[in-house]
């Protein structure tokens, strides 16, 4: 990326990080090296200490993030498999004959939760019901974190049936760690922090801090409320600084941790569940998960977008819409981008989410509207398809076309490509793409409606065949007569 992109990206992630008021660090990075760091908000407000580009994180010691490469790294040395059931590491848990490890690594076992039937047990003491409400948010945070070994929790687990079959459902509890570690100290044969030393931290040369970690954090909520929440157990946690984080997830995506074979399993997404990614309707990029980081790799670029927070900032609302740091992410894409393969995606249940992350000009909101009024028209119009250009398996554009043959009635209608992306030829690709639809059902005379102030799009519509039918007020009528280029062809 060249100098001027960075500065302007880095002034858009600014921006953001001011406007949300985040708490954290965003860190930018190209192939191996970082090309933007940038810091903001208090680890402790009260005590005026700020984040800076070298501060370290807090990272859960049993986190899935470590737990998951150990097994992954015993899965390359042919010390377990996949699909071996946990019967022949774990004896004593009676549903181990059900449950294989892959679904220990994707967080899909059905055992019971045990960490939250113990927050149901305290939640019911007299002392937990006299706490005020921002006292009980941090007593639930200190619960929700805490460790419980095997040993603790293997009576719960024994006297509970599954919830689900094992592979059908993301769990959401912390019984992956319990077990995880469990089985990763009887494979290995050795103590589990010792194993994550030797195996993840030493190897690439990180060192974690492992005290004075200031456990003060912060949490949206109540609308926008920003409540202090102090982690009161500071053996269950290591700090780690943004570059190493980093460090890792890099050396899982080349190879040099686990196989690469093994991280593309990681990617793999089965049931909505997955090994440490997770499902975030971004089609350009894959999202990695643990405790207080994000990551985001663009998938046909070099970048690697990191957000290391304790608190994620604000909650921005647009017409009613959440919005959160998914909008930095939406920002920061058209700095990786170039024209390459545009094509016309019909609209589904798996890009819906594309659809509404497209973004009008506020200029234009009066004719064509927000993207998600293109959703409800097609639901409630008969013969009307709606369409999604992608490239670069990001969605630049959308337009809905009608095709009613029997009224001989034509339409191209919400041709709209992101501001972020105009200027690159999609507004002409979508109407080329659309007209190649309308050419294969052997339609005749194609109309499209354009606001006569739009000169850009009248003359992307004129280089594509298109001539003024009829002019009102504020918009022109105009058309494409197909019969004609049927008669050429």
């Amino acid at each position: 990326m060249d100098k001027l992109k960075t500065e302007n990206l880095e002034n858009i992630i600014k921006k953001y990080q001011k406007d949300y008021d985040f708490y954290g660090n965003l860190s930018v990075f190209e192939k191996d090296s970082k090309i933007i760091s940038s810091a903001s908000g208090y680890i402790n407000k009260e005590t005026n200490l700020k984040y800076t580009n070298s501060t370290k994180f807090i990272v859960k010691k049993h986190s899935d993030f470590f737990v998951n490469i150990l097994l992954l790294i015993a899965c390359d040395k042919k010390m377990i498999n996949l699909e071996d059931t946990l019967d022949k590491y774990l004896v004593s848990l009676t549903h181990a004959s059900k449950i294989k490890v892959i679904d220990l690594l994707r967080d899909s076992m059905g055992l019971a939760d045990y960490n939250g039937h113990l927050e149901k047990e305290i939640r019911k003491n007299e002392s937990y019901l006299l706490l005020s409400d921002y006292q009980k948010i941090d007593e639930d945070t200190n619960l929700d974190l805490a460790y419980y070994t095997y040993e603790q929790a293997l009576d719960f687990y024994n006297s509970n049936p599954l919830i689900h079959l094992p592979g059908a459902l993301d769990d959401a509890s912390e019984n992956h760690q319990i077990i995880g570690v469990k089985v990763i100290e009887t494979v290995y044969g050795k103590n589990y922090w010792d194993l994550v030393r030797e195996y993840i931290l030493n190897p690439l040369k990180i060192t974690v801090k492992l005290d004075d970690l200031n456990l003060v954090r912060y949490k949206n909520v109540f609308n926008n409320n920003k409540v202090k929440i102090t982690f009161r157990e500071e053996q269950f946690f290591v700090a780690l600084d943004i570059d190493s984080i980093f460090k890792i997830y890099y050396s899982l995506k080349k190879g040099v941790l686990i196989s690469k074979k093994l991280f593309s399993l990681m990617k793999k997404d089965v049931n909505d569940t997955s090994i440490n990614f997770v499902f975030s309707g971004l089609s350009f990029c894959d999202v990695f998960k643990s405790f207080f980081f994000k990551i985001f790799d663009y998938k046909n670029s070099d970048l690697i977008v990191i957000f290391a927070y304790t608190y994620l900032g604000k909650y921005k609302t647009y017409n009613t819409e959440v919005t959160t740091f998914d909008d930095i992410i939406n920002e920061i894409t058209p700095f990786v981008f170039s024209y390459n393969n545009p094509k016309l995606v019909k609209l589904n249940k798996k890009n819906v989410y594309d659809l509404l992350r497209i973004k009008n000009k506020e200029s234009l909101l009066w004719f064509i509207g927000d993207s998600k009024y293109v959703l409800s028209y097609q639901y409630v119009m008969s013969n009307i398809t709606c369409y999604l250009l992608f490239d670069n398996n990001t969605a630049v554009g959308t337009v809905t076309l009608t095709i009613d043959h029997k009224a001989s009635i034509y339409l191209i209608e919400y041709v709209l490509v992101d501001y972020r992306y105009q200027g690159n030829g999609y507004g002409k690709a979508l109407i080329k793409k659309s007209l190649e639809i309308f050419k294969k059902n052997k339609c005749k005379t194609v109309v499209i409606w354009v606001d006569r102030q739009n000169t850009i799009a009248i003359k992307t519509y004129l280089s594509c065949g298109f001539e003024v039918r009829s002019s009102f007020p504020n918009v022109f009528e105009m058309s494409l007569d197909l019969e004609k280029e049927y008669k050429n062809d």
